[in-house]
């Protein structure tokens, strides 16, 4: 994590040229050339473990048991994705290299080098909406921000939420809380350990400990899961400040946690986020709930600078909102460019290129950002062991998510009537159920992309 944080602001801070190009190559070029040969052999095993199945690939093979149920959906969802943000990239592009900054130029072919990006972007941002993520951050200390946040949890789930005293855990830093009905009866545990240290886990997550299994007789035998960020600890002069993208984060994985300790089974691997959950469908009920945190009305009820006490600002709100949507349709295309990625490398075939498929894919993907044979990233794309073909499932799953959360906006954000239907329906069924058919009871209808490209400013009218 403090690498890619290091690798985030040097690119898109650092004004030489040449210092973008040589650290982004060298983070680019992680565990190549060992994890090439190893990569190869990893999909050559799984090809064959896919065939002695009886499927026509290892993607075949393991998207069987997604949501989406086949590479060939896969790929028409990817299509219209990469198709409705293709518009919203292009002007976007052209905004941004209408001004370039001292010190860029484009390719001789009229493209964006990848080190370039995310400097040109941020200097383009800082000339037209003046928002400073520093400045977002004093708005949001950690303690007022997680207080903030749990009364959201308490209110929309009709729950409470509650600190426990805890000692003798792994470190001084960690708390205890206890969730519970609003009678009392107790849903489970979730364990925080919010500041790094070292050797410690240095990303963001949620890992689940104890399942919230329904036992005989239809008790529930309360569950536990651990929430474990990293965020900036705080001094004796200043609070731990969270920028905006960190107090999503934080609301992401505690809606992990609650998915997990709301979801009722009588067999542990089928609760929550357990293995019987669907690869394409275990971000959804995180993902969701982060749209709260784009809402003007949530962003002022949990905002508050740590000095004067005062939420933000309507203008800064407008700003931080506009941003979300400025790099959209570059975002989603990359993205569909790592779907693509991790889909193509599992299709029929023993023997991959894995580096001339990589080459290709970004060309045919990414037709604003000059490609580098220098980058290898598909080296270190840890997702490729473990998600596998099913990468494209981020987006699959945000995609479904916007469209819950519109239907929840129509009923009332802090809704209690339509969170308890959210939570009966979707979250408490885990992996019991298909997730279509959760869905398809929750919305009365298939989820489509229609939230998710308005969301985003991707519609024809917002170009």
């Amino acid at each position: 994590m403090e690498v890619q944080l290091t690798l985030s602001a040097v690119l898109s801070t650092c004004s030489v040229r040449e210092t973008r190009r040589q650290l982004s190559e060298l983070f680019n070029r992680r565990a190549y050339p060992q994890n090439e040969q190893v990569l190869t052999t990893l999909i050559e095993k799984r090809d064959r473990l896919a065939k002695l199945l009886g499927y026509q690939s290892y993607a075949h093979y393991s998207l069987s048991e997604n949501m989406i149920k086949s590479p060939e959906s896969a790929n028409l969802f990817l299509q219209e994705l990469w198709t409705n943000s293709s518009p919203k990239a292009f002007v976007e592009f052209t905004a941004l290299t209408e001004n370039l900054p001292k010190g860029v130029t484009l390719t001789t072919d009229g493209k964006l080098a990848s080190y370039d990006y995310a400097y040109v972007f941020d200097q383009y941002k800082k000339k037209n909406y003046q928002l400073d993520a520093e400045e977002i951050a004093q708005y949001f200390s950690l303690e007022n921000t997680f207080n903030g946040l749990m009364q959201i949890y308490e209110e929309f789930f009709n729950i409470q939420i509650k600190e426990m005293p805890i000692s003798g855990l792994w470190h001084e830093d960690i708390k205890l809380l206890a969730i519970k009905e609003k009678n009392g009866s107790l849903i489970g545990y979730v364990v925080l350990d919010l500041f790094p240290r070292e050797n410690k886990y240095s990303h963001a997550c949620d890992c689940p400990g104890v399942a919230s299994r329904v036992k005989s007789r239809g008790k529930v035998s309360p569950g536990l899961d651990v929430v474990i960020a990293n965020f900036t600890k705080p001094t004796t002069e200043t609070p731990s400040l969270l920028k905006h993208r960190e107090v999503t984060t934080l609301f992401h994985e505690f809606g992990h946690a609650i998915h997990d300790l709301f979801a009722y089974h009588e067999y542990a691997c089928f609760c929550g986020i357990g293995p019987f959950v669907k690869m394409d469908f275990v971000e959804l009920p995180s993902q969701m709930l982060e749209n709260w945190m784009w809402e003007p009305s949530i962003l002022k009820k949990i905002s508050s600078h740590y000095q004067t006490g005062k939420a933000l600002s309507d203008s800064q709100i407008t700003k931080l909102i506009q941003c979300k949507k400025l790099d959209s349709g570059n975002m989603l295309q990359r993205q569909c460019f790592l779907s693509y990625l991790a889909l193509n490398y599992y299709l029929e075939g023993e023997n991959k290129n894995v580096d001339q498929l990589f080459g290709k894919l970004h060309k045919q993907t990414r037709p604003n950002t000059e490609f580098s044979p220098n980058n290898k990233m598909y080296a270190s794309f840890g997702h490729l062991t473990g998600y596998g073909p099913s990468y494209y499932g981020y987006m699959f799953s945000l995609v479904s998510a916007s469209d819950v959360f519109a239907q929840i906006k129509k009923e009332g954000l802090l809704n209690p009537q339509v969170g308890d239907r959210y939570r009966r329906t979707v979250l408490e069924k885990g992996g019991g159920r298909d997730p279509n058919e959760l869905l398809m009871n929750f919305l009365g209808r298939a989820p489509n992309q229609e939230a998710f490209i308005c969301d985003l400013g991707l519609s024809a009218n917002e170009h």
